[in-house]
């Protein structure tokens, strides 16, 4: 039986009990993994040089992305509740 990277990560947390915190971390950097790893498999990611390129250009993107506040992510998802602008007065 083949043994996966999510099957291993299963074992470990059922084992250590890995913290709810440290999964929420450990899921991004999943998803990052794989973004790159299709950039690579597809041909934008060439060399190391363009995974430099690439990774700062992610540095700069999570940096704007952490000024949006969460109720702009809410609107954007479409999230039911999420708090409407108030409409400005006229005058």
């Amino acid at each position: 039986m083949r043994t996966t990277v999510g099957r291993i990560r299963a074992i470990i947390e059922a084992k250590v009990g890995a913290s709810d915190e440290y999964m929420k971390k450990e899921r991004v950097r999943e998803a990052l993994q794989g973004m790159v790893t299709g950039m690579v498999a597809s041909g934008q990611l060439p060399d190391q040089r363009s995974l430099d390129e690439a990774f700062a250009a992610l540095d700069m993107s999570v940096k704007a992305l952490k000024m949006v506040p969460f109720e702009v992510w809410q609107r954007m998802a479409g999230a039911r509740g999420a708090a409407e602008p108030k409409p400005r007065k006229k005058g």
